[in-house]
């Protein structure tokens, strides 16, 4: 389940119009809750009876057993799930339902941004999502960022900066942030997770103005309800 602020809607699918889409491939990415968003759009298209592919391209915490879900990848020595076969890929697209992707990697972190050779998108992307945990508010670049060298690159700062929201505005717009390697095809939001009351809301709802002056009109502040 989630909590969508400012929305008269708490689906997922209905705030950002997806919906209405018959095979939107959506390639999530960022930090502070891939797997949780991937997991709750789950729910929602099962909810819907929608059948659905799930998968990443780098490596994931497998998601919960569900119906009409189909889950590709191999688990690995570490627990996690890592990429499918390429064959077994094309044959899931080729069925025309929507896809999930992850497509990037965080170690737990709610921060980060890519490195050279992420995220890894799929060509057959339509979607991109890009996700950033509020918990790292107030906390230090060094320790609330994966990839804390390209943070700092980005926001021209130390590894000790504390992270504000403006910085979020700076990672999440950036193309050397999360909007990395997306085309003008593509559609882009940003989801910031972890809002975890109001107060967390009130304080960085600001943030939605600009972040439309850098061309990110969707944007969402959510709360994850994790089952």
């Amino acid at each position: 389940m989630m909590k969508i602020y400012d929305s008269s809607t708490d689906s997922f699918l209905k705030a950002t119009g997806l919906e209405h889409l018959q095979a939107p491939v959506i390639s999530i990415v960022g930090a502070g809750g891939k797997t949780s968003l991937i997991e709750s759009l789950s729910e929602e298209y099962a909810f819907r009876k929608i059948r659905h592919g799930i998968f990443t391209t780098t490596h994931m915490w497998p998601v919960n057993d569900g119906n009409f879900r189909q889950t590709l990848g191999v688990v690995t020595a570490s627990g996690k799930i890592g990429p499918p076969e390429e064959a077994d890929v094309q044959t899931l697209i080729a069925e025309r339902i929507p896809v999930l992707i992850e497509a990037d990697g965080s170690r737990g972190l709610p921060c980060k941004a890519p490195e050279m050779w992420e995220p890894v998108l799929r060509p057959e992307t339509t979607h991109v999502i890009g996700v950033l945990g509020a918990s790292c508010l107030g906390g230090s670049v060094i320790e609330s960022c994966h990839r804390p060298e390209r943070v700092m690159d980005i926001l021209k700062c130390g590894s000790e900066h504390r992270i504000t929201a403006e910085d979020l505005v700076e990672i999440g717009s950036s193309p050397k942030g999360l909007r990395k390697n997306v085309k003008e095809s593509q559609w882009y939001g940003l989801v910031i997770n972890q809002v975890d009351n109001d107060f967390i809301y009130h304080e960085i709802q600001y943030i939605r103005k600009q972040l439309r002056q850098k061309g990110v009109e969707q944007l969402f502040f959510v709360r994850i309800k994790n089952k």
